[in-house]
């Protein structure tokens, strides 16, 4: 998931961080990310 992607639902991007601290996301790289137990594809 782009971070772009994510906003564009209405996640604010404070959250992100706190959802990597609270291992929900993992940052793969700028602006990339994925949910903890999913692949990317």
């Amino acid at each position: 998931m782009r971070t772009a992607e994510l906003t564009a639902i209405g996640v604010p991007r404070c959250y992100l961080a706190r959802m990597c601290d609270e291992g929900l996301l993992i940052k793969v790289g700028y602006g990339l990310y994925r949910a903890v137990g999913r692949v990317a594809a």
